[in-house]
């Protein structure tokens, strides 16, 4: 069987991919042929060249456009690219592979937006999968009903695979449409041990948080835990903050600890191969979501055994129990994570045993063969197609 799978994150790696990733590597060890059309951004992940030593075929296709770079250069290279992209589409290299079914692996409402994978399907008259890996609860890219188009190539999908329930309803409310073909699945985590990691002992009662995930804090919410973290209640107290990803607002993010006058509590550790080794020092995961599907973050802190201090958005209410094995603030605000944080704060005696808790409760939640069974699901799914 020939699987096609369309990858749209701006980035060369990211959680986003993993769950594609399993499943390539499960179908190219069946002996099925794989490609997968990436926005090539200069440099290969080491796990597409993984997969490229297996068999993986890479199409390599235009529209990245690096994060900072001048407003200018921005326009002049959309410009470009749309030009580029209508002399030849962006998706020819898949229709010359011509597979049995095509994967879109996507963010928020990015195939219903692509008018060059719309146009695909109407050359390349193939079953399609999308996988949503992420929706923004609290705002969406049309006013009104949404055009015909969002909903057309939602309903006529093989299958939508969401990462939580909570998306699920989301892009149900959006569209205002039942999606019969919608399943939920699970992500896999980058984790080869999935034990728990010794809870640290607080060094002079120093206890430190570890905020996991791209440096992009309209996603994740950085500003708003440092503006917490930077007022007078918490700057006096005993904690340090160790920031651990990359992306393009560092330098915003480094500016604002020197604001709130807390540069000298807080650390920033770029990007970190090995999760584990954040949870040998850190004693809680804290996040600011502004959205999310269910970020590896949360799942991976879980397995390692330490509580989650997180927003209630995609599907972390659906694996934390607040106040049992985690603390979940209402909403994105300054206000909420204040409140969340004084909760935990006052529990901190009982982090190491909350974290137990979150163990056995993502190790209950985490499926290890998701990889193969996605690839049984799309293998069963076109034989009754």
């Amino acid at each position: 069987m020939k699987i096609a799978v369309i990858s749209c994150i701006d980035d060369s790696w990211g959680g986003s991919e993993e769950l594609w990733y399993q499943m390539a590597l499960s179908a190219l060890e069946n002996g099925h042929n794989v490609s997968v059309s990436i926005r090539y951004t200069g440099t290969l992940a080491p796990k597409i060249i993984a997969l490229q030593e297996r068999g993986l075929i890479v199409h390599k296709r235009r529209g990245y456009i690096p994060r900072g770079i001048k407003v200018w250069r921005r326009i002049a290279t959309k410009i470009l690219h749309y030009g580029l992209n209508k002399l030849k589409s962006p998706y020819t290299d898949v229709k010359k592979e011509r597979p049995d079914i095509i994967i879109y692996n996507s963010s928020l409402y990015q195939p219903a937006e692509d008018i060059y994978f719309q146009k695909l399907l109407t050359v390349l008259p193939v079953p399609y999968i999308i996988i949503n890996q992420i929706v923004a609860e609290f705002s969406k890219p049309f006013v009104g009903i949404p055009s015909p188009a969002y909903n057309k190539i939602y309903q006529e999908a093989a299958k939508v695979y969401f990462v939580s329930k909570r998306n699920l309803e989301t892009v149900k409310r959006q569209l205002c449409i039942n999606l019969e073909n919608a399943e939920v699945i699970t992500n896999p985590v980058n984790l080869k041990d999935k034990s728990i990691v010794p809870f640290p002992i607080p060094i002079n009662g120093q206890l430190n948080f570890a905020t996991v995930g791209n440096l992009l804090t309209h996603h994740k919410g950085q500003d708003i835990i440092l503006a917490v973290l930077g007022n007078d209640t918490w700057r006096n107290k005993n904690w340090q903050l160790h920031i651990y990803g990359k992306g393009a607002e560092e330098d915003y993010l480094k500016a604002l600890c020197i604001h709130y006058k807390i540069e000298d509590k807080v650390t920033f550790h770029g990007h970190v191969s090995d999760i584990r080794q954040v949870w040998q020092q850190a004693h809680i995961l804290l996040m600011c979501s502004l959205m999310e599907g269910l970020p590896l973050a949360v799942v991976e802190a879980m397995l390692c055994g330490r509580p989650v201090i997180t927003t209630d958005v995609g599907g972390n209410r659906e694996i934390i129990t607040d106040g049992e094995d985690g603390f979940i603030a209402d909403s994105p605000t300054t206000h909420s994570l204040n409140k969340a944080l004084e909760n935990a704060w006052a529990s901190k005696e009982l982090w190491e045993s909350m974290g137990q808790k979150a163990h056995i409760k993502a190790s209950s939640y985490f499926n290890e063969d998701i990889g193969n069974d996605l690839l049984n699901k799309i293998l069963n799914m076109h034989d009754n197609i």
